[in-house]
């Protein structure tokens, strides 16, 4: 049994280390300044006084035990002030006024540190010191405290690719393919986990808005896949746009939200309706039929239905033989130009064919035909006649020109 001798009258301190001090459990998850009470689960009653504490490492270097000096001295630092004592791995232990135990885990040493940055959820590094409680009878008993750190998950700190841009497919029956997909690839650095690892995403998963899908890959790669099917992605014109966003994460489920830029384009309207007509030319005493209407229709997911660039009365056709006109509501109205000279040639039985473009609103093209039929026209006779003698055979010249 060690004893010590204290005071100035000679009060014997021995360590017998009988079983009223018990060990003792604590658990936190940050780097901060806590007091313990050891006591709490001691035994000994009102008598016991805490008395010292120490980091419990012997003289071979193995918290197995302790040396008489390291407890037998009495701990007179009773102040909120630390002292020098050290838990096993560094954290400022003292003894309070009210019989606390004073323990400063910001002052743990950096390798210790450093591993409980490296803890995850559901992992536990331990830091422990030992105490001593001096008994009524002047014995001490001895415990040791254990100070359970638990894991957190650190934020992964994520870098890398995370907008894109597709571009919508259009013209006639989507034939230009625009641009469908768009790739990039994350990175990241964490304390806890290991980096650039992803949680992995199927393909097909539904963007946020549904103008497409997306997957993800363990090794960071996300892919964005346009729905060129979507409506609202289909009734996008050049200059507009749509955005889609999803969402990804790292191994230990820190988000990283992916913008892809959706660029419309333009696509072709169908047109129906009245892309042909007749006319006839006048001829004799008959007018013809100098001009000739139609109404034509579309339909246009970028832009409005039934909607067409106008052209004033006057506008020339391809071939010349007459003029058109087309309104915004899709009616075109040809008229046939009877002073052509090629018009008026046309004899009974005789075609020309003129054509005219007209466009809808996005421009695209519609060529209406028409067909000139050609009519008879009355001959012109011209009667020259001679002057002759009385009781002589006069002669006469006809000359008859057709039109």
């Amino acid at each position: 049994m060690a004893t010590q001798v204290t005071g100035a009258g000679g009060t014997t301190t021995s360590f017998s280390n009988t079983p009223q001090a018990k060990d003792d459990l604590f658990t936190y998850d940050s780097f901060q300044s806590v007091f313990l009470n050891v006591m709490a689960n001691d035994l000994g009653g009102n008598a016991k006084t805490l008395w010292s504490v120490d980091n419990g490492i012997n003289n071979t270097g193995a918290m197995n035990g302790y040396t008489a000096a390291d407890l037998l001295t009495q701990d007179l630092a009773r102040t909120e002030s630390p002292t020098s004592e050290t838990s096993y791995n560094g954290a400022k232990i003292w003894i309070t006024s009210d019989g606390l135990v004073g323990y400063d885990a910001t002052t743990l040493s950096a390798a210790f540190k450093a591993q409980l940055q490296g803890l995850n959820a559901g992992q536990y590094l331990t830091d422990s010191f030992i105490y001593s409680v001096r008994l009524g009878n002047g014995t001490l008993s001895w415990a040791t405290a254990t100070v359970h750190f638990a894991g957190t998950n650190d934020a992964a700190v994520i870098s890398g690719v995370s907008t894109g841009a597709v571009v919508e497919a259009g013209g006639v029956a989507n034939a230009i393919t625009g641009t469908p997909t768009v790739s990039g690839t994350l990175t990241d650095t964490d304390v806890d986990n290991t980096p650039n690892t992803f949680q992995a995403v199927a393909p097909g998963t539904a963007g946020d808005h549904g103008y497409g899908t997306y997957q993800m890959t363990a090794g960071g790669v996300w892919t964005f896949t346009l729905n060129n099917n979507n409506a609202a992605v289909q009734g996008l014109n050049v200059g507009q746009h749509l955005t889609e966003t999803f969402t990804v994460h790292t191994q230990d489920g820190t988000a990283q939200v992916v913008t892809v830029t959706i660029n419309g384009t333009n696509d072709a309207a169908v047109i129906s309706g009245t892309i042909a007509g007749t006319v006839v030319e006048a001829g004799g005493a008959i007018n013809g039929t100098p001009s000739v209407s139609g109404t034509l229709t579309d339909t246009d997911v970028d832009n409005l239905a039934n909607t067409f660039q106008a052209v004033g009365a006057g506008g020339a056709t391809d071939h010349g033989y007459g003029t058109f006109a087309m309104n915004a509501a899709g009616t075109w109205t040809y008229t046939l130009d009877n002073t052509n000279s090629a018009v008026q040639e046309l004899n009974a039985g005789d075609h020309l064919i003129d054509t005219f473009t007209v466009r809808t609103a996005d421009g695209t093209a519609q060529v209406v035909t028409v067909t000139i039929n050609g009519i008879t026209d009355n001959a012109t006779v011209n009667l020259s006649a001679s002057t002759v003698a009385e009781g002589a055979v006069a002669n006469y010249v006809f000359t008859a020109t057709l039109s």
